[in-house]
């Protein structure tokens, strides 16, 4: 018999699909690693953020102050609460991709981040923590140089609806009224 860690999701649902027990074929101790597992996700990501990212959206991007850029980012989910994003668009008219991996880190119980763009030398690691009441998640980003030396920035993504999403990111400190370094609107295709 293999252990617990090794009994995948796809077999599972492909005995419960051909009206198998599960607790029949498997040993207690494996249901019930898996039946804590299920727990410890659900109460790890009760908000389930990640998975409310999943799809195909049309970005319109705009960054301080150049004409709107328009994009599309494919978002999917990996192991059941992975965002993994894949962005293509433009950026000052020039082509431009991306791709981040987002979810909540048990360990650190955060939700955490990285994202690597293209004509970026970095890789951008982040850890926001979310406000329910404005469907809002916030981060600190390492600081980026925008021609006037390195600067700390705040990045948000506000949860709109089912189908819209807003990325906002200022320079740390400043008015909530003044404009943002990078505003994208994401609207759901699919």
């Amino acid at each position: 018999m293999l252990p617990s860690k090794f009994v995948s999701r796809t077999v599972v649902l492909a005995l419960i699909a051909a009206g198998v027990s599960v607790a029949a074929v498997l040993p207690t101790a494996v249901v019930q690693d898996m039946a804590g597992e299920q727990e410890r996700a659900a109460k790890a990501d009760p908000l389930d953020l990640a998975a409310r990212q999943v799809g195909t959206w049309d970005v319109a991007a705009t960054f301080a102050g150049m004409p709107e850029d328009k994009g599309t980012s494919v978002v999917r989910l990996v192991g059941g609460h992975w965002a993994v994003e894949d962005y293509k668009g433009s950026y000052a008219g020039e082509p431009y991709e991306g791709a981040g991996i987002f979810g909540f880190d048990t360990e650190k119980q955060k939700y955490v981040g990285v994202w690597a763009g293209a004509g970026d030398t970095r890789l951008s690691v982040t850890e926001s923590v979310f406000d329910e009441a404005t469907q809002t998640l916030t981060h600190e980003e390492q600081p980026m140089d925008l021609g006037e030396g390195p600067i700390p920035v705040i990045g948000k993504l506000k949860f709109v609806d089912a189908d819209h999403l807003v990325f906002t990111m200022q320079k740390k400190g400043a008015e909530p009224d003044a404009d943002p370094i990078m505003h994208l609107r994401y609207s759901r295709k699919q």
